[in-house]
Formats: C-alpha cells, sequence, structure tokens
C-alpha cells in the first residue's frame, strides 16, 4: 500500500484505436507495457503498443500481419494476450501466434507445430512462461490446411467428419 492518493491520467486517449484487448509488462524492464489492440467481443485491432515509461507515452502501433506457407493470410482482429521478457515479445491473436525477437519494433507470424496434418492456421487464445525460458501456446486449428483460422468465440468440438485435421 502507498501512502497518499494515487493520481490517474489518460494516455492513450488520442491512439487510432482504444479497444485494448491485452496488456503486459516486461518483468525484467516493469517500465516496459505491451497493449494489444482488438479484443475479442469488438475484433477491431491488429497492432501492438509499446510504453518504456510505465504507460506515460506510447510509441506509434505496430501492425501484426503475415501469411502461413498455405497461403492463408493471418490478419489479426483481436489480440488476446501478450508475453514479454527481455527482447521477447509474443502475441496470442485469433489468427495465430506472432513473436518479436526484437522487443516489439516488429513481429512475425509463428507457425506452431501441427503433426502429420501439414500447415494450419491458428487460432490462439493465450502464451505462458514455463520453466527454462520456454514458453507454451494454447488455441486451435483450421479443419484443412488452406482452410481460416477457426473462431474459437463459440468453440465447438470439430465434427470428425467435417474437419479432418480436427481443431482441439
Amino acid at each position: 500500500f502507498l501512502s497518499g492518493s494515487p493520481t490517474w491520467a489518460p494516455t492513450m486517449d488520442l491512439m487510432p484505436n482504444l479497444a485494448v484487448g491485452a496488456l503486459a509488462l516486461d518483468p525484467d524492464a516493469p517500465d516496459t507495457l505491451y497493449a494489444g489492440n482488438g479484443d475479442f467481443v469488438d475484433a477491431s485491432g491488429d497492432t501492438i503498443l509499446k510504453s518504456t515509461d510505465g504507460g506515460g507515452t506510447w510509441a506509434p502501433p505496430v501492425t501484426l500481419a503475415g501469411t502461413y506457407a498455405s497461403g492463408v493470410a493471418a490478419a489479426p482482429q483481436s489480440v488476446r494476450q501478450i508475453g514479454a521478457k527481455g527482447t521477447l515479445v509474443l502475441a496470442a491473436t485469433d489468427t495465430g501466434l506472432f513473436a518479436s525477437q526484437d522487443a516489439g519494433a516488429t513481429f512475425e507470424l509463428v507457425d506452431l507445430p501441427n503433426g502429420s496434418a501439414g500447415v494450419l492456421a491458428e487460432s490462439v487464445w493465450s502464451v505462458a512462461q514455463v520453466g527454462g525460458g520456454g514458453w507454451v501456446a494454447a488455441g486451435v486449428t483450421a479443419c484443412a490446411v488452406g482452410a481460416p483460422p477457426p473462431n474459437v468465440y463459440f468453440g465447438f468440438d470439430a465434427d470428425p467428419q467435417n474437419c479432418t485435421a480436427g481443431n482441439n
């Protein structure tokens, strides 16, 4: 508990998008914050913003976009969770996992392992750091190679006859 009363001031009100779906701080640099535009209800964003002064000011948004090797475009509308540690920043989105190796300056689409099904588009819901510096991601895959990422907002068990690759 801090003595005195905290003060609050808006610092993002003039940003192009105010729908924030995820917020994370870097445990190695607690004044470094990342905000992900686009939430799972409004689905109105595809950018990550960064602050290095505890949210006092924000750098211009960095757009998330990519293409799977199968040719499926990954253009997020919802940033669901962000994980950060040092120069690594991970963004779980409705169209896959995006990673930055340069502290959020640029992001690339990550194709997660799909087993023998081939290159499947993903919808990633969360990321978390685990021991030994590793990370785990949770989500679902498309039903087939070339199919778009599944909509997990109204999640369902895949019909094995119509979703041969399965998406659980």
